[in-house]
């Protein structure tokens, strides 16, 4: 068993096959939590939920938060596109389906700072959420999302600037489009934007 370097989530460990073992090309993550975030990602898309939006950005945001990288402005800007929807979301009660237009609207307005990523990340991981039934994955979602935006609490004064900076307020947002519009963002990953 390993820890991954990014949230601390515990895996088995992933042995090379004949093709190399994926990790994400710009956030710092074991290959095993890479993987849980796809196998997330891909029973997310299967779900019904997904036609309405649902959490799918949520997942995305609460994972990225947890893999900050040192020295990528790619990373950063991630980072903080996904601190500012989870702001929108968790405290602001932005409706989730909106945060794929969200970032598009948002990255825009960078250069974004790096901030210093606190430790821990939050208890949850991407792992615990999958652990869960389908049916109960909502809500470890939310709870795994909460506890990822309070770890980040030293920069929440940062996030609500860069918020003001973008013109993106909790009533500017729900005028965004529910859904992905066939594109998701997923930072730096597979089949993302």
């Amino acid at each position: 068993m390993s820890a991954c370097p990014g949230c601390g989530a515990r895996h088995a460990d992933v042995v090379d096959g004949p093709a190399p073992v994926a990790t994400h090309r710009y956030l710092v993550s074991s290959p095993a939590c890479f993987a849980d975030l796809g196998e997330l990602l891909a029973a997310s898309y299967a779900g019904l939920a997904y036609a309405a939006g649902d959490l799918h950005q949520t997942r995305v945001d609460a994972w990225v938060c947890q893999h900050p990288a040192a020295g990528v402005p790619a990373a950063d800007q991630a980072v903080a596109l996904c601190l500012m929807t989870l702001r929108l979301v968790l405290v602001d009660g932005v409706d989730p389906a909106r945060g794929p237009a969200l970032h598009r609207h948002m990255a825009g307005h960078g250069p974004w700072a790096r901030l210093e990523p606190p430790l821990p990340r939050g208890r949850l991981t991407v792992r615990d959420v999958l652990d869960r039934p389908d049916g109960e994955r909502d809500a470890a979602t939310l709870e795994w999302a909460h506890e990822v935006w309070s770890a980040w609490a030293p920069h929440h004064d940062q996030v609500a600037r860069w918020l003001e900076r973008t013109g993106t307020t909790a009533a500017a947002a729900q005028r965004f489009p529910r859904g992905s519009g066939g594109r998701h963002v997923t930072p730096g990953g597979r089949g993302g934007a």
